[in-house]
């Protein structure tokens, strides 16, 4: 049996770059770079928002 690879959860994070109603994804992703996010963006919801893609934080970090 292979291994399959493990990916890591993304989360969502709206970025305060972006002014206005989102109704075109590619904007929005251009803004999330703009503000330091790696995972893009996408416009979401019944009031269009923009949306960043991050890698989520685990809930073990900070333990030890």
């Amino acid at each position: 049996m292979a291994a399959q690879p493990v990916q890591a959860k993304e989360c969502l994070a709206r970025t305060r770059g972006f002014r206005g109603l989102c109704f075109r994804s590619r904007r929005c992703a251009s803004v999330c770079r703009k503000d330091g996010f790696t995972g893009g963006g996408r416009c979401r919801g019944l009031i269009r928002r923009c949306f960043c893609r991050k890698p989520c934080a685990t809930a073990a970090a900070g333990r030890g």
